[in-house]
C-alpha cells in the first residue's frame, strides 16, 4: 500500500505546483500530460538499461580493490548524465518539434517539471516496494518531504535554458546556453547521487558504528541544500519569465485594442493572471461550465495571439499560405465572442 500510494503525493504536488506556475500562455492538458508520461513510461527503461549496463561495465574495469570515492563517483556519473539526457531529450523534441508550445522560461520549467514527476513517481515506486518495510520512515523523510522535487530541480535546469534562447537571437548564446543548463542539471545531480551513495556504502560497511551513521544521516540531510539553492534560482527566474509574460501580452495585445479584436476590460484583464482567474471563477459560478469553457477559450486564444505575434517578431518565419496562425486566432477570438454573447442572451431571454 506505501509503495502505491506514497509515490503519487510529490507527483500530484509537482502537477498542482505547475498548475499555479502556469499563469498566462497556459500549455495544453494534452503536452503536459506527454512531458509527464515521458517521465514515467518512455524515459525509464532506456535509462535502466543504458545504467545497468555502464554499471556492470564499471564494475569489470574497476575490480575489487578500487577506492570506494573512485567508485561512487563514476556511479554518481552514471546516473547523472544517463537519466538527465534521457528526460532532456524529451525536452528537447518538445522544443524543437512543437515551437509555439514552447515559448519561454516558463513552459521551459513547466515541461521540465512534469517530466522529472513522472521520473521520480515510477522510481519511487521501486525505492519504497522494496525497502518501504524496514526504511519507511528514511523514505518518507528523504524521498518525499525534502526530495519531493529533487528529479524536477535538475531537469527544469535544462528546460529553463531552452526556453530562455527564445528571448535571444545571437546563434552562440542559442547553443552555450541549453548545454550550459544541461551540464548544470547533470553535475547536480551526479553530485547528489555521489553524496547519497558514499553515505549509503559507509552504513553498509560500519552497520553498527554509531559514528558513521550519525554522519551519513548529516551528509544525507546536507544533499538536499544544493537543489534547494537551485529551486531559489529557478524561483527568480520564474518570477522573471512571468513578469516578461505580462509585458509580452501588455506590449503585442494594445493594437489589437485598437483594431477591436480584444476589448479594453479584457486587455486589463488579461495582464493579471490573479484577476482573470478570479473572473473565469465567477463566470463559472453564475454562468456554467460550458460559458467558463468559452471564457477561458477566449481568454487564452487572445493570449496565445499575443505570444504568436511575439515569435514573429523574435524571427519565427511566417507559415506557408495565405491565412497566417495571427489572422486564425483573430477568427477564433470572434467566434468565441459571439458564442459568449449568444448563451448570455439565451440565458437572459429565459429569465425574461
Amino acid at each position: 500500500v506505501a509503495a502505491l500510494i506514497i509515490p503519487l503525493l510529490p507527483a500530484i504536488g509537482i502537477n498542482l505546483l505547475v498548475n499555479f506556475m502556469d499563469r498566462y500562455e497556459r500549455e495544453p492538458w494534452f503536452l503536459r500530460l506527454g512531458a509527464f508520461l515521458w517521465g514515467a513510461i518512455i524515459a525509464i527503461p532506456p535509462a535502466l538499461l543504458i545504467e545497468r549496463n555502464v554499471d556492470a561495465m564499471l564494475q569489470n574495469l574497476l575490480g575489487p580493490n578500487t577506492n570506494e570515492v573512485l567508485r561512487t563517483v563514476l556511479q554518481g556519473l552514471n546516473a547523472g548524465i544517463t537519466e538527465e539526457t534521457v528526460k532532456g531529450l524529451g525536452l528537447l523534441l518538445l522544443f524543437l518539434i512543437l515551437r509555439d508550445e514552447f515559448d519561454n522560461v516558463t513552459d521551459g520549467i513547466v515541461y521540465g517539471a512534469l517530466i522529472g514527476a513522472g521520473f521520480a513517481m515510477v522510481e519511487n515506486f521501486v525505492y519504497f516496494a522494496d525497502n518501504s518495510q524496514k526504511f519507511l520512515v528514511f523514505l518518507i523523510v528523504g524521498r518525499v518531504i525534502l526530495g519531493w522535487l529533487g528529479h524536477s530541480t535538475f531537469t527544469v535546469c535544462f528546460g529553463a535554458a531552452l526556453g530562455y534562447i527564445r528571448h535571444i537571437k545571437v546563434r552562440w548564446q542559442q547553443i552555450v546556453i541549453p548545454l550550459l543548463g544541461y551540464l548544470i542539471a547533470v553535475g547536480l545531480h551526479s553530485f547528489f547521487d555521489f553524496v547519497d551513495f558514499q553515505a549509503s556504502a559507509a552504513v553498509r560497511d560500519a552497520p553498527t558504528n554509531a559514528n558513521v551513521a550519525l554522519f551519513s544521516l548529516i551528509a544525507i540531510i546536507g544533499n538536499y541544500i544544493p537543489p534547494f539553492l537551485v529551486q531559489l534560482s529557478l524561483l527568480y527566474i520564474l518570477i522573471k519569465g512571468l513578469a516578461h509574460e505580462a509585458a509580452v501580452i501588455r506590449e503585442f495585445l494594445a493594437v489589437e485594442v485598437s483594431n477591436g479584436i480584444v476589448t479594453v476590460d479584457e486587455y486589463a484583464l488579461l495582464q493579471n493572471s490573479f484577476r482573470r482567474t478570479k473572473a473565469e471563477r465567477q463566470v463559472l459560478r453564475k454562468s456554467g461550465l460550458r460559458q467558463w469553457l468559452r471564457v477561458k477559450a477566449l481568454y487564452q486564444t487572445e493570449i496565445g495571439l499575443a505570444f504568436r505575434k511575439w515569435h514573429v517578431s523574435m524571427g519565427d518565419k511566417p507559415k506557408l499560405g495565405y491565412l497566417q496562425p495571427e489572422d486564425a486566432y483573430r477568427q477564433r477570438i470572434r467566434r468565441l465572442r459571439n458564442e459568449i454573447r449568444a448563451a448570455d442572451l439565451s440565458v437572459q431571454q429565459k429569465y425574461a
